[in-house]
């Protein structure tokens, strides 16, 4: 449709949990004039230690076909082990199935949540896939709003689609 998708993979290597990553994807011309920009954020608020999320973004059309994108972190807050805003909370049985054509893939699970402590009253799992380079090739979150008790399980079923190269495999993280 003229528009333009971008992913820039955040990755965060450290111990921490981070919350609140964003990032400034700008779309530069040829001769590195800018041409627009806007903020990208992860489909979840935090991002695991040791894990990675795409931090996403749409251009609505036209876009130039020449155009190059970077990306700038704008915010990241490291999160307080015992912040109480966000669940300890799992993933179990979990199933991905990629379509032959690597377009679509079917994901399926269930989340647990820790036994020990509050309820929790939305739930968030995002699926991220990958092309046969590693690059990220969609993204897409499933949520949920309602209550789950402590030490409970969640089933969740939902598509995911690649919006450009093929995929090979799918990622998935929490969020309660």
């Amino acid at each position: 449709d003229g528009g333009m998708w971008c992913f820039a993979l955040a990755r965060n290597d450290s111990p921490d949990v981070l919350d609140n990553l964003s990032a400034r994807l700008s779309l530069l011309s040829s001769d590195g004039k800018l041409v627009t920009a806007q903020t990208a954020i992860l489909p979840l608020n935090v991002l695991p230690p040791h894990s990675a999320l795409p931090l996403t973004t749409f251009f609505p059309p036209p876009v130039p076909a020449d155009v190059q994108p970077r990306v700038q972190v704008l915010t990241a807050i490291s999160l307080s082990s015992n912040d109480p805003r966000y669940l300890s909370a799992a993933l179990d049985v979990v199933s991905t199935e990629i379509a032959a054509d690597r377009r679509i893939a079917r994901v399926h699970g269930q989340v647990v949540l820790a036994a020990g402590g509050p309820s929790a009253k939305t739930i968030w799992v995002a699926a991220v896939a990958y092309d046969a380079a590693g690059r990220v090739t969609g993204f897409r979150r499933w949520e949920w709003s309602g209550e789950l008790t402590p030490g409970g399980s969640l089933p969740f079923d939902f598509w995911v689609s690649s919006f450009g190269s093929g995929m090979m495999r799918v990622e998935l993280a929490v969020e309660a």
